[in-house]
């Protein structure tokens, strides 16, 4: 499910976090489907409990999930989904723009879209 970097700097909470918002968004977790229970998560994980907790507190601010009869469900993300899309389209434009004034022909950025799409592919 999540993988855990005990040598990463980042604390646990924020590593369960991130790997479950890419589960979310990546579709690999749909909605309406129920997140391991904390303690059965902490047990899993061997990890404590109030660092599950504090995960899904944070997936709950991020409406990734929603808190229902003491369940944690998997929420419809694609509000979330299509802000970040947004917001990552708007670093890209950015990005793109100061590549172009650093003089880097459009076919080069074409070229590297098109490398990673056969990358991205290749890990499927």
């Amino acid at each position: 499910m999540v993988q855990l970097n005990y040598r990463d700097s980042k604390p646990i909470y924020l590593q369960l976090t991130e790997g479950f918002s890419q589960l979310i968004l990546s579709g690999a977790l749909v909605a309406g489907e129920s997140l391991p229970s904390i303690r059965e998560m902490a047990a899993k994980m061997t990890i404590n409990p109030n660092t599950i907790e504090m995960s899904y507190r944070e997936l709950v601010r991020a409406d990734l999930v929603e808190e229902k009869d003491g369940s944690f469900i998997v929420a419809d993300s694609s509000k979330v989904l299509n802000q970040c899309t947004d917001e990552l389209l708007t670093e890209f434009d950015e990005i793109a723009r100061k590549l172009v004034y650093l003089s880097v022909e459009p076919e080069t950025l074409k070229e590297r879209l098109e490398l990673l799409n056969k990358k991205g592919d290749s890990n499927d």
